[in-house]
């Protein structure tokens, strides 16, 4: 019975970095920061949360059982990776939501004071974390 419910829990994560991914993806390139690591850490945070899930589930699936410790490493790296993610863009956005329009900002300011699309981005993942440590607890059950 737990396996199923990490399997659905997989799924539901999953389904929240893609969806993050696709909003990552869809975002004009003229609202995206110009900042080249932030870009790094959201694409690798999705990609990773994306390909290492599938092949978790590939070995349930298969029923070729991975070691335990594998298998939990894997899932709380997964929750690192997805809340400091998260934590950092909502964090950032908040921050640019709190600025009034007569301070300045210490960036040269967008179009917006804020991007609700990384805004997005940052509750998927936050969502997905949240998910992730659900399942590593299930997974230490078992």
């Amino acid at each position: 019975m737990i396996v199923y419910i990490v399997i659905i829990l997989e799924f539901i994560c999953l389904c929240a970095v893609i969806s993050a991914g696709g909003l990552w993806a869809g975002s004009k390139l003229g609202t995206r920061p110009k900042y080249r690591d932030e870009q790094t850490l959201i694409g690798g945070t999705i990609w990773s949360q994306i390909v290492i899930p599938i092949g978790l589930l590939i070995s349930v699936i298969v029923e070729e059982p991975l070691d335990v410790f594998v298998l939990q490493y894997f899932v709380i790296t997964g929750v690192i990776i997805t809340s400091i993610t998260g934590t950092l863009l909502i964090s950032r956005e908040w921050r640019m939501m709190k600025i009034r329009p007569g301070d300045s900002p210490p960036v040269p300011p967008l179009p917006k004071r804020y991007d609700s699309t990384y805004l997005g981005i940052g509750l998927l993942l936050t969502v997905a974390a949240v998910l992730k440590f659900t399942e590593f607890i299930l997974i230490c059950e078992f």
